[in-house]
């Protein structure tokens, strides 16, 4: 089927619905309704179909055109409706998703079938509520799955074998948990960045932290790889940074911003 045409856009609302737009004349394409729940999320597969999550624990798979819903994806839950979090498609078309329920999925949509369920089961808690829900998910170039969990770690999994062979350890959690992201840099390793201030580059392999990144005085924004082998990161502390992504010493400090930085990217 098509994507979205040249210009469209695709929408999702707490009215529980999803909608296509024609971005030349602003008309609603089409309207997707099934969720029950607010919708937190939505995104083009590669073959034009959409995919969305919700508060409801269920993703759907759709054909926008038709206004039709090929697929219900079930089995995320909790007491809460184990709101699904996230979701993405992987290399080979199947659907990885994450949700409040602490576990991570990975589905054939097509079959509407479960593949591998990933579960954290030794998360601490802080008074008395459990920390260990996946915040973020993305596929590795090799096929597994790092995942960014509440508990201030980073965990790479063999999603076939349901095995979490990897855990990164190193960021130091707050009382509400950290805020913690990551991505994989052009020769394997992971960069990370948290509330803590600071940001890692990690071995995927045995989990090694390669280098930490100490300069910022605020939480960590974001941060991404330049094509060079630097690191650039921005920070609400107002600065962003530029790191020798080797030996993770602090190369430029740029500022100038009177407020908190949201975001940067290379030109």
């Amino acid at each position: 089927m098509q994507g979205l045409t040249d210009g469209g856009a695709l929408s999702w609302s707490w009215d529980k619905t999803l909608r296509v737009w024609d971005g030349q004349n602003g008309q609603c394409l089409a309207v997707l309704e099934g969720h029950s729940h607010a919708v937190w999320g939505a995104r083009q597969l590669a073959d034009g179909r959409i995919l969305s999550w919700s508060e409801d624990s269920r993703l759907r798979v759709w054909d926008w055109q038709k206004g039709e819903c090929l697929a219900v994806l079930e089995g995320h839950s909790s007491k809460n409706y184990g709101k699904v979090y996230g979701a993405q498609e992987l290399a080979d078309g199947r659907i990885l998703s994450w949700s409040e329920d602490r576990r991570l999925r990975v589905w054939d949509w097509q079959k509407g079938e479960c593949l591998a369920i990933l579960e954290e089961r030794h998360s601490p808690e802080i008074w008395g509520k459990s920390w260990g829900e996946p915040l973020y998910a993305q596929e590795l170039a090799d096929g597994r799955i790092l995942s960014c969990w509440k508990d201030s770690r980073l965990r790479v999994w063999d999603w076939q074998s349901g095995q979490c062979p990897v855990v990164l350890e190193g960021h130091s959690p707050e009382i509400w948990g950290d805020l913690l992201y990551a991505q994989e840099l052009a020769d394997g390793r992971i960069l990370s960045w948290s509330e803590d201030k600071t940001l890692r580059v990690w071995n995927a392999q045995n989990g090694q932290c390669l280098a930490v990144l100490e300069g910022h005085f605020f939480k960590v924004e974001g941060a991404r790889g330049l094509a060079d082998g630097r690191i650039l990161s921005w920070s609400w502390d107002k600065t962003l940074r530029l790191w020798d992504g080797q030996s993770g010493q602090c190369l430029a400090v740029l500022q100038g911003h009177s407020s908190g930085v949201r975001g940067a990217r290379e030109l």
